[in-house]
């Protein structure tokens, strides 16, 4: 008897599931709230495909707070023929409601293969009394979606969620003054991620910051085990900050936009643990929400820098530095060069070093100091070494003395300033052969040089370039070669102009001509990681390289790109419908295998891979 009812229960399921392949779009939400209070109503629309042209009823009586809340749902049902997927649309509303009495919210409308369908009505009784959370929000999903709500449209909404945060570690909370302080981000999920986009980078008022996150390295994902919850984790950001003035300064959050995928059993009880369990693993929906996940503002106190011991030629300097000092010679002739260079090598805000400023003596013409650096950016912070070079001319012979140079930094670690200073460099400068036109000047202003160059000349000194008496250049061939070959130029740049600015504006042209090209090579890198034995790597690269074959074949902007705007351009081109279902069967099936169990991966991996090759030849042979 037992099992007669079990095979009648299949056989009534299966019925409710072929039913579903019907259209249905109806209204639900709470039918009583309190005045005052904020409530949510949903339009679903279940259907073989999407719907089109939405348009909700007037909300008499009714403030829209926010709506419509949009979101998609993929649902796997059991038909006679197999397996099967529909779609399950949902735009939600939140409304407050106004004044008491009995309200009634009017049909929506929507379109579908080209029919219009109306949802029910639905009638509410606002009643006086505390505002209260008005009713069960009807789009809150299984699988622990607490906290997070639904796409909007156009946009996302902010989130609480345990499911998905950010945590904000800072190297530490009392620095000195411009002491180097290292900030990481890291992500935590324990749902499936399909996007995530930095919609702000925290902003740092009071800091110098630096970025140490290596763009051409991904951050490797871990497990990490919370309070007896297991997430995914990956640091996402890491920066060096620099406290330019002292008291308390905050670090604003760093905010995201993330794509997130909630599954939801259909739950059923029929007294028998293995069909329970059987049908609530089968028929399975799954949500892509859109979210705003941020970090937590954090705050630091930073102590200023020690007034006792502070040396005259501190400069803000702050780390542990080297002090080298270099002159090229000490022995020299006048009107010739000599260079005197300082080395300040270390770890901290290196690019902020400044040296103190050089009493040179009066007779030394001294030019702005040539300052190079290179500064190392890794995730113990910021080191590297700066240079300040001086180029310096005597201009008069004698006995000159460059004074020692001081430099000085805080040392934050020890807590106190630390000073390292160059000798003092005797230069015998001697008087020259005369070849360099030796003038003696007692100052180093460059207005001073310019103004003695305009005012003697010197005379010309052999040997001599001598030309024929009424020659002129402008008579010659030599200047109508020049012009001929400048007209040339000009028409030759002319035309390589034009033609750039023809390809510029073909390049959706040529995009679409390389796509298919661009798809199989990436395809065949993703063949490299399935044989690596590297299954997040492959369906990563297999889902860009379908992704990217869409928008340059078909013109799709990335910023627009979805299985909406790909289902209808391909429609338009006059692809198969079983070749579109395929395609994007394809890319759900590789965004699925990506957060599903290893051992689920690695069976995956070849077919997807023939798959996908398979189904680009099918569009060309479409679009021939």
């Amino acid at each position: 008897m037992k099992i007669k009812n079990n095979i009648l229960l299949i056989i009534i399921v299966l019925s409710s599931f072929l039913g579903m392949a019907q259209v249905n779009f109806s209204l639900q939400g709470p039918t009583s709230v309190s005045q005052g209070a904020n409530f949510t109503i949903v339009f679903t629309l279940q259907a073989d495909g999407n719907g089109s042209n939405f348009v909700p009823p007037a909300f008499n009586n009714f403030s829209v707070l926010s709506g419509p809340s949009t979101s998609t749902q993929t649902s796997i049902q059991m038909s006679g023929s197999g397996v099967v997927k529909s779609t399950v649309s949902s735009y939600g509303y939140t409304l407050r409601a106004n004044s008491t009495g009995n309200f009634t919210i009017g049909a929506a409308s929507i379109s579908v293969g080209g029919k219009t369908y109306k949802s029910n009505t639905l009638n509410i009784n606002v009643t006086a009394g505390q505002p209260q959370q008005g009713g069960q929000n009807p789009t809150t999903q299984g699988g622990g979606q607490s906290g997070a709500s639904q796409q909007q449209e156009g946009q996302a909404v902010r989130t609480d969620s345990k499911d998905i945060f950010i945590k904000t570690t800072v190297s530490q909370r009392n620095p000195y003054q411009g002491e180097q302080v290292i900030v990481t981000y890291k992500f935590y999920t324990r749902v499936g991620i399909t996007s995530i986009q930095r919609r702000t980078g925290s902003t740092y008022p009071g800091f110098w910051m630096q970025d140490l996150d290596d763009p051409n390295q991904k951050s490797p994902q871990r497990d990490e085990i919370i309070n007896g919850v297991r997430y995914l984790t990956a640091e996402i950001k890491k920066v060096a900050l620099f406290p330019v003035r002292a008291g308390e300064l905050t670090i604003e959050p760093l905010i995201l936009d993330v794509g997130a995928q909630y599954t939801k059993s259909r739950q059923g009880t029929t007294g028998d643990p293995f069909f329970d369990q059987f049908f609530n693993s089968m028929f399975q929906t799954v949500d892509n929400v859109k979210l705003v996940v941020q970090s937590e503002a954090t705050k630091i106190n930073v102590k200023p820098y020690p007034e006792a011991g502070k040396p005259a030629s501190f400069k803000g300097a702050t780390g542990n530095y080297t002090f080298q000092p270099e002159v090229s010679t000490t022995k020299i002739k006048t009107n010739e060069a000599m260079t005197l260079k300082f080395t300040i090598a270390g770890t901290g805000n290196i690019e902020l070093v400044e040296l103190p400023e050089i009493k040179f003596p009066v007779d030394f013409e001294v030019y702005d100091p040539k300052i190079t650096h290179n500064v190392k950016r890794n995730a113990s912070g910021v080191s590297g070494w700066k240079t300040f070079e001086y180029l310096i001319i005597p201009r008069a012979a004698g006995n000159f003395t460059i004074p020692a140079v001081p430099f000085s930094y805080f040392d934050p670690a020890q807590g106190k300033y630390t000073t390292h200073t160059s000798p003092p460099y005797t230069i015998q400068v001697e008087k020259g052969d005369g070849s360099a036109h030796d003038v003696s000047y007692t100052t180093i202003h460059q207005e001073d040089i310019k103004y003695i160059g305009n005012d003697v000349r010197y005379m010309k000194m052999p040997p001599y370039t001598l030309q024929k008496a009424g020659y002129s250049f402008y008579k010659s061939w030599k200047f109508s070669t020049v012009i001929v070959v400048l007209f040339a130029i000009f028409f030759v740049t002319t035309i390589a102009m034009a033609k750039a600015r023809k390809q510029r504006r073909n390049e959706m042209l040529m995009r679409n001509r390389k796509a298919t090209k661009v798809a199989r090579k990436r395809l065949k890198k993703g063949y490299v990681f399935m044989k690596n034995n590297q299954p997040n790597e492959f369906f990563e690269e297999n889902t860009n390289a379908l992704w990217g074959y869409l928008s340059d074949k078909f013109s799709i902007p990335r910023a627009t790109l979805s299985r909406e705007t790909a289902t209808e351009r391909l429609s338009e081109k006059g692809v198969g419908e079983e070749t579109i279902k395929e395609i994007v069967g394809i890319i759900d099936d590789c965004e699925f295998a990506r957060y599903a169990p290893a051992q689920d991966k690695h069976d995956n991996m070849e077919s997807i891979y023939r798959n996908s090759i398979s189904i680009i030849s099918k569009i060309e042979q479409n679009l021939r």
